[in-house]
């Protein structure tokens, strides 16, 4: 069997799983000596994951970033120390861990080719830049959290990237897991305004509160960006059943995009269906400019988030955005090389020009911040690559459904591209998990049709 098989027989031990255990063995310990029913929990769950890894890694992998976003179904805040855990870890962080340190040295151990995935240069720049600013930084715990959190969609890109490159399984498996997670994502967080009650609101009077689901509703507008455009592009795509059973998905997909009321991710929707029209659907920015302005027509409610930028512009959200935006370059003007440290700009602007916490709500403002010219060249530098590679990739595959992916990918890419300007996303895992797991799948693509050619 090949070293690069990312689906090894559970009695051969991958260094992965010897890891997690040691990883997890602190909270089992503060589980026996607390007693506390949450840390045997976290344990048993995590313990049953990294068996799972020795099997198969690629559905191990699946099964924790589903998971990652899972907690935010949690009562109360999973953003604090639970009781049970070491000081400093929540089940969030646990699951993050588990990713990062599992596939990583999964990698390493079965020698995974990390070198040739293409995206892999810009990500060492613009990792290495975040990293130099732990000299400088006004907080250096909090730039390295911040910074192992980048390490980690880094290594699922590159995991992902491998399962593909070893074969079409491991491509149908990346391509199940995204189609899945776009349809369940929508049906989480309508079980979750039934549950609390907000659905019947959401559905009358003139002021909607928003769909949120257990992710708030900025997040959940910027997380149900890639599952528009893979529902969109397939509906384009399929014929038949299988066009109407996507029609269905696109409706009720769009309808929770819609009530989620983010206005940032709506303009980067919109923004990827021009790009995804002048490369291949000349009609699609049509079709969708007229379908929004028809649901805005139809439910009130949601032109009043647009409306309110014209009628009251000092009052709207982005009054308070451009008042935070004023506080990191103040920041970026006292430290203008290297900035305050990374993911430490990010929540002290606001504070500097408004006396509150206040995130700063744009990655490019929150780089300058963070990491000063240095990060931004670097940032500029990381993002145009990943543009440039999937127009490549786009250009050179000839299989349909490769095809498909990579026009997803441009649109995703588009997408993030906008909703960066006004947005939390640089860091978000919810984000970058899909995004990067798009992109690894997107990657390999080529690679593999030559291989399926020799």
């Amino acid at each position: 069997m090949s070293s690069h098989d990312l689906s090894l027989p559970a009695r051969r031990l991958p260094s992965a799983l010897v890891v997690g255990f040691l990883l997890l063995a602190g909270t089992v310990v503060a589980g026996l000596v607390l007693w506390h029913p949450l840390a045997a929990a976290v344990a048993v769950v995590g313990l049953g994951l990294l068996m799972l890894f020795a099997a198969h890694a690629d559905i191990a992998i699946m099964i924790a970033m589903v998971g990652r976003t899972l907690v935010g179904l949690l009562p109360g805040s999973t953003l604090a120390t639970l009781p049970g855990l070491p000081r400093g870890l929540n089940v969030e962080a646990l699951i993050a861990l588990f990713v990062v340190m599992g596939a990583l040295v999964y990698l390493l151990a079965h020698r995974l080719p990390i070198a040739r995935a293409p995206l892999t240069v810009p990500w060492l720049l613009f990792l290495a830049a975040l990293l130099v600013t732990v000299t400088v930084s006004l907080n250096r715990t909090t730039t390295v959290l911040y910074w192992v959190r980048m390490l980690s969609y880094f290594v699922v890109y590159i995991f992902v990237f491998a399962s593909v490159r070893r074969s079409a399984r491991g491509r149908d498996r990346w391509w199940t897991y995204l189609v899945a997670w776009s349809l369940l994502l929508p049906a989480i967080a309508w079980a979750h305004a039934l549950v609390t009650g907000e659905g019947m609101g959401l559905l009358k009077g003139s002021t909607l509160p928003r769909l949120r689901g257990p992710f708030g509703g900025l997040e959940f507008g910027t997380l149900l960006m890639i599952p528009m455009l893979l529902a969109t592009v397939q509906v384009a795509e399929t014929r038949g059943a299988a066009r109407r059973r996507w029609l269905v998905a696109l409706g009720v997909i769009a309808l929770s995009f819609a009530l989620s009321q983010s206005r940032g991710p709506w303009a980067g929707y919109l923004a990827a269906t021009v790009v995804l029209g002048v490369l291949h659907y000349r009609a699609l920015p049509f079709v969708v400019l007229a379908a929004g302005l028809a649901l805005f027509l139809l439910v009130p409610g949601l032109g009043a988030r647009v409306r309110e930028v014209v009628v009251s512009p000092e009052e709207t959200s982005l009054a308070n955005r451009m008042a935070t935006w004023a506080g990191a370059v103040q920041l970026f003007r006292e430290r203008p090389l290297l900035g305050t440290g990374f993911g430490v700009g990010y929540s002290l602007a606001a504070y500097v020009s408004r006396g509150t916490f206040r995130l700063t709500h744009s990655d490019y403002v929150r780089v300058l911040a963070d990491a000063g010219l240095v990060g931004l060249a670097a940032f500029l530098l990381w993002i145009a690559a990943q543009g440039l590679h999937g127009w490549r990739v786009w250009r050179g595959v000839r299989d349909p459904l490769h095809r498909r992916a990579a026009l997803i990918f441009l649109g995703a890419w588009t997408a993030y591209l906008v909703a960066r300007a006004t947005g939390n996303v640089l860091t978000h895992a919810d984000f970058n998990f899909q995004f990067w797991t798009l992109a690894g799948l997107v990657s390999a693509l080529p690679a593999l049709e030559r291989d399926q050619d020799a």
